[in-house]
């Protein structure tokens, strides 16, 4: 359907780009189509192919393809044609993620979250945003409760967390990690008993990982790591035995020697390590 469009448009020059590295392979002809019911379909793609002055097909990765499964998404959600008219679709790339989850530093004085305040307390947007960052804000808001004078974000568990501003939250991340809540810690415990705590701001795990990486005595006694730099391989590394399969074979006909009629099979499923027994047994 891509090439027939193409040639309607009156294309000469093409590039051809797919996520299926067979399919790339197979209308290169670096490999061979085995499949019978894929034969006609190769043949009517060389066909296509000859009717362009220069054609190529290039093999992307499927996380390098996001932009074709969107049009492909956007595509499936339409009637079916006919007389249906489909404006152009306008497709506008982004510099920056959401509207509140860009916030560096607070600039000119205020805290992060006070349009989510102000809209909770008035229902009201910023008089400089535009409609995307209208429709960031109320989402966003829809995770706030608004109490009193203070603002707080609500948790999965229906827990609440009070929001502070960049200073409470230095004094936060300082009081916390000099030994009020137990001894030294790295960012990410850091950011999870500040959140036990009760408190909450938009970059808590960036800044947890920022003190630490600044705090003197971390530097100073932290572990030094003497093995050379190298290619991490993960694997799974479960506890000692903790999987294991047992079986046991039906009673042996005739007897073995030892008078023995049954056979206990157990492996071990992480190093599929097997050991076997025979018995004599009794029902």
């Amino acid at each position: 359907m891509g090439l027939n469009m193409a040639i309607d448009l009156g294309v000469q020059e093409l590039i051809v780009l797919g996520d299926s590295d067979l399919l790339i392979q197979q209308a290169q002809g670096e490999w061979k189509t085995r499949d019978l019911k894929l034969l006609p379909y190769k043949q009517c793609v060389e066909d296509l192919s000859k009717r362009f002055r220069s054609i190529d097909f290039r093999y992307i990765p499927i996380f390098h393809n996001e932009l074709v499964d969107v049009l492909a998404t956007l595509a499936s959600m339409l009637p079916y044609p006919g007389n249906t008219c489909i404006t152009p679709l306008k497709i506008q790339v982004q510099e920056q993620y959401g509207y509140c989850n860009t916030i560096e530093a607070e600039s000119d004085g205020e805290p992060w979250y006070l349009d989510i305040k102000h809209f909770l307390q008035t229902g009201k947007y910023p008089k400089h945003a535009n409609g995307s960052q209208k429709r960031t804000i109320r989402c966003t808001a829809s995770g706030f409760l608004f109490s009193g004078e203070v603002l707080y974000k609500q948790t999965p568990d229906l827990n609440l967390l009070r929001c502070v501003d960049a200073e409470e939250a230095k004094k936060i991340m300082n009081e916390v990690h000099s030994r009020v809540c137990g001894p030294h810690m790295n960012g990410y415990v850091l950011a999870k008993k500040i959140l036990r705590e009760g408190y909450y701001w938009l970059t808590m795990e960036r800044d947890c990982f920022r003190f630490v990486e600044t705090h003197h005595e971390c530097q100073i006694h932290g572990d030094l790591i003497h093995s050379p730099l190298s290619e991490l391989h993960p694997m799974v590394a479960p506890s000692a035995f903790v999987a294991w399969g047992m079986d046991v074979i039906e009673p042996i006909q005739p007897k073995a020697s030892n008078g023995h009629r049954f056979i206990l099979v157990a492996i071990y499923y992480f190093t599929k390590w097997e050991e076997a027994s025979n018995f004599q047994g009794s029902h």
